[in-house]
Order: C-alpha cells, then sequence, then structure tokens
C-alpha cells in the first residue's frame, strides 16, 4: 500500500472519529467517504486530493478540534503504522478491514469501519464491522 494511501486512510480515520464512528454521520460525509474508498490507491493526485478533501471535512465537523491548545487527538489522522504495534490476532483483524474498505458503498459502515481501525480494543471488537464489510463485498446485506 502507497504511503499516499495510507495518509488518506488515516485522515478518513479523523472523520469517522469526528463523527463518533457514523453515530452523527452527515450525507456530505459519508459521501465523501464512500468516493474516496471507491478512488484507485495507484492514482496519487485523486488520493491527495481526498486526503485534504477529508482533512477539511473534519474540521468542518469539529472545527475547534483544530484551534484547542491541549489537542487529545481524538479526532486526529490515525498512523497506520500503529497497526504493526497491534498483538497478533488485532493486526490480522485491522489488516483485514484495510483490505475490505476499497469500494465499501455504505457510508455509515465505512465510518464505523474507520473508526474502529483508530481504536485500541480487544479482537472482538472489529469481528463484527469486518464480517459486515466482506458480507457487503458478496452483496449480502450490510
Amino acid at each position: 500500500m502507497r504511503d499516499e494511501y495510507k495518509e488518506m486512510i488515516g485522515a478518513l480515520t479523523g472523520v469517522a472519529r469526528a463523527s463518533e464512528g457514523g453515530m452523527y454521520l452527515q450525507e456530505k460525509t459519508a459521501a465523501l467517504l464512500q468516493q474516496a474508498l471507491a478512488v484507485s490507491p495507484e492514482d496519487i493526485p485523486a488520493v491527495n486530493a481526498f486526503t485534504e478533501a477529508a482533512r477539511a471535512e473534519k474540521n468542518r465537523l469539529v472545527p475547534d478540534c483544530a484551534l484547542c491548545a491541549s489537542p487529545c487527538g481524538r479526532t486526529a489522522d490515525y498512523d497506520l503504522r500503529d497497526i504493526m504495534h497491534a498483538e497478533p490476532a488485532v493486526r490480522e483483524l485491522k489488516e483485514e478491514i484495510l483490505k475490505a474498505l476499497p469500494g465499501t458503498k455504505n457510508g455509515a459502515l465505512a465510518a464505523e469501519a474507520l473508526f474502529k481501525l483508530g481504536e485500541t480494543a480487544p479482537a472482538e471488537y472489529y469481528a463484527d464491522v469486518l464480517q459486515r464489510l466482506q458480507d457487503g463485498k458478496r452483496g449480502c446485506n450490510s
């Protein structure tokens, strides 16, 4: 996975965090997630444009975070290198989520998956969203 694409996924995770994993997902935000996840990882100009669009959307959703004197990191872009520090079972599930995300057409599901990707939790926390992502790829209801 190219560094630019990883950076875009990290920025989209920040957007998902700003929408509380889709709990407060707006139509504009859902469309951004869907469009960004549809872009080819090799289309670097588009990937870079979506990275900037994601950051702008996050700032629109939570404008005070950008100005905070004591940032908590809650809506920060996720650094995908952190996956390598997870316990093996969690790392495997997060890597599978990353593989299943491209092309996700359900904005709420994408937001939930991205939100969970950026969380630190036991392996069980990730299994349900991964299953729903994979079911969506097979044409099952998600």
